[in-house]
């Protein structure tokens, strides 16, 4: 059987321990408020529903002891995260598109990308038969 999350929790694990980049440099007391609140609010999201499709998933396990990965059966979890994160997208896009917050989780670039641009890309790859539309 194949990891139907493999791609997700590869990103997952490379958002929680690299902090987008940040972490190497400040510690998680110096993040940003829009890191912040990444880490603090949608990485713990993210988690419940990569754990809702893998309930066996334990990353510190398998990093820190070298534990074998769990399978995901499914991936309709992770697929209602992301469809509640497009339609928080569409709502904060009415507020304010050049907030920090908003650019780092929704606003599409090509320098750097963003979390939400990531967790499609991991999915798509996950499960090839995915809608997204970007």
């Amino acid at each position: 059987m194949t990891d139907k999350l493999a791609h997700v929790k590869q990103f997952f694990v490379g958002v929680v321990l690299d902090g987008f980049g940040q972490r190497k440099f400040t510690g998680i007391e110096g993040l940003s408020v829009d890191l912040l609140y990444i880490h603090n609010k949608v990485v713990p999201a993210l988690y419940d529903a990569i754990k809702s499709d893998d309930p066996a998933y334990d990353p510190h396990n398998e990093i820190v002891h070298g534990a074998a990965g769990t399978e995901a059966t499914g991936t309709g979890a992770v697929r209602w995260f992301v469809e509640l994160l497009e339609a928080d997208r569409a709502f904060q896009g009415l507020k304010d598109e050049t907030c920090e917050l908003y650019v780092r989780m929704y606003k599409s670039c090509a320098q750097n990308g963003c979390f939400l641009d990531g967790l499609r890309a991991a999915l798509r790859a996950d499960d090839p038969a995915w809608r997204a539309h970007p």
